[in-house]
């Protein structure tokens, strides 16, 4: 598994608080974003969609927002 930082959101933060707590479990380390997700790119975060990520290695199940 690779290792870093994986970075969780959602509208009201309960279920990026589930997903980090997930993250947690797989030794990972969660990030909770705590902010509007809108103002992420204005920050200069690189922001990744799933048709533009070529590592996704997901079973192409649609993602959830957390």
């Amino acid at each position: 598994m690779p290792a870093g930082e994986v970075w969780v959101h959602c509208a009201s933060g309960y279920r990026a608080s589930v997903a980090a707590s997930f993250v947690a479990a797989a030794g990972r380390t969660p990030v909770a974003v705590d902010d509007s997700f809108e103002n992420a790119e204005k920050v200069g975060l690189h922001l990744v969609s799933p048709e533009d990520d070529s590592t996704d290695t997901t079973d192409g199940a649609e993602g959830s927002d957390a």
